[in-house]
């Protein structure tokens, strides 16, 4: 009887503990930090998610735990005990991204123990000019200025095996970007002096092929308490023989932009027919797979683009004149939204000229009218996403989908928008696009 007795008592303080431990699991509040990850030799990405508590620590969630519909960076969140995540849907809808006139660019260049520099440290405002001359260049319509200043060679105690993520074969660990700050931090008034740090590691053989941004900005502990910043990290062969990378996870950081992906699109008549996304297909965003412009609708949200130049094609306006994108200054139209009330897809439109491009360098594209498709759209795994799709002609030759004189119709979620490239007239600056659209009921 005394041991019966005994088992008794060890079963019921077992069941007790467990009782305590599943109490004390509590639902975790917070918002998502997103992270993205390019390897545009492969044509591939990456996307990690994480739940920020309140004490700036990041919780790692695994891709079952987001669901068919990802959050957006900082949307707050609730992670149950169960490792569920609940968190709103998100409607698509056109906002300012609130860039200011300027954005600070703290550039942290780490040498691991096991590593010698690459090259001197003043090269790095060299290797950086290309990116900052685009986000500034006054046909981009960004109301931007990067104001960048660059550390010396910062020696670690840290090795690459050490900093090298475990999980993506060929790129850099989170963890250098907490290295980048507690080495800077005693320099730098993180709340004051960065609105984006972009950490370069010494790298003599590519190691780091990858680049990583984080999508806008987030919380980070640091000796000036929470300072709020986004991130970059790249090798230092990639910082000093990428300026289209470098332009590109500065996108994703500094305007919380994800990847612009290429449609090839058929016609049976004016009947659109589409196939599935691909990212990196567009090459008329540096967002996409050249470095080229930004869209016309990011312009307009970053401030840049004045609304004056929009036009918004709807039951009352029927037909518009465009000219190209990249004018910096003009009294015309340089942006179509179409479908955009009440709809979760919307359209834009706009004209886009090779030869007033500043950086495109392929010899593939070709100037045109371009459609854009918008809304609440990731790829069917969670990993990736794309803020707009470019519908392209079916053989990929990188021209618009449509052509003067030609119409593509069966557009947005009913099948009821009808676009029709009337015709062109001049080129260059003095090109203009007469664009007609029908809007059904």
């Amino acid at each position: 009887m005394k041991n019966v007795g005994i088992i008794i008592v060890v079963v019921l303080s077992l069941f007790i503990s467990s009782n305590i431990g599943v109490a004390q699991e509590k639902m975790t509040r917070g918002k998502i930090v997103v992270s993205i990850g390019d390897d545009f030799v492969n044509k591939k990405s990456e996307i990690e998610y994480f739940l920020q508590r309140r004490d700036t620590t990041l919780v790692p969630l695994e891709m079952e735990r987001i669901g068919d519909s990802p959050p957006r960076p900082g949307q707050w969140a609730i992670l149950s005990p169960g490792g569920k995540l609940h968190y709103p849907k998100s409607k698509t809808k056109i906002e300012k991204v609130g860039v200011g006139d300027k954005i600070n660019v703290l550039i942290v260049l780490i040498q691991p123990y096991d590593e010698d520099i690459p090259w001197e440290a003043e090269k790095a405002t060299e290797y950086f000019q290309s990116s900052k001359n685009f986000f500034e260049d006054p046909r981009q319509h960004l109301n931007v200025t990067l104001s960048v200043k660059t550390t010396g060679w910062l020696k670690s105690t840290k090795t690459k095996s050490d900093l090298t993520n475990s999980n993506f074969s060929g790129a850099l660990d989170y963890s250098v970007i907490e290295e980048a700050v507690k080495l800077a931090d005693y320099t730098t008034n993180f709340n004051n002096e960065v609105d984006c740090l972009f950490v370069v590691v010494a790298d003599n053989d590519w190691e780091w092929s990858w680049g990583w941004a984080s999508i806008g900005d987030y919380l980070h502990a640091t000796d000036d308490g929470d300072s709020k910043f986004s991130d970059i990290r790249v090798g230092s062969d990639f910082f000093s023989s990428s300026p289209a990378g470098n332009s590109h996870e500065g996108g994703h950081a500094i305007l919380s932009l994800l990847h612009e992906a290429g449609m090839n699109a058929a016609k049976d008549g004016c009947a659109y027919k589409g196939s599935e996304p691909e990212e990196y297909q567009s090459p008329f965003s540096v967002m996409g797979n050249e470095y080229s412009f930004l869209p016309a609708l990011i312009q307009y949200e970053s401030g840049g683009l004045p609304e004056e130049r929009v036009i918004v094609f709807d039951s009352n306006l029927t037909s518009a004149e465009l000219c190209p994108r990249e004018v910096e200054k003009t009294d015309k139209k340089q942006l179509g939204l179409i479908g955009l009330v009440g709809n979760s897809e919307y359209f834009t439109v706009e004209l886009y000229e090779k030869e007033l491009e500043s950086y495109i360098t392929s010899g593939n594209v070709k100037s045109g009218l371009l459609i854009r498709r918008h809304g609440d759209v990731v790829d069917k795994n969670g990993y990736g996403g794309y803020d707009s799709t470019v519908l392209l002609q079916e053989n990929n030759d990188y021209e618009s989908f449509i052509h003067p004189g030609e119409e593509i119709c069966g557009l947005g979620e009913k099948g009821n928008i009808s676009i029709r490239y009337a015709s062109l007239e001049g080129e260059g600056e003095d090109a203009i696009a007469m664009v007609e659209v029908t809007i059904e009921g």
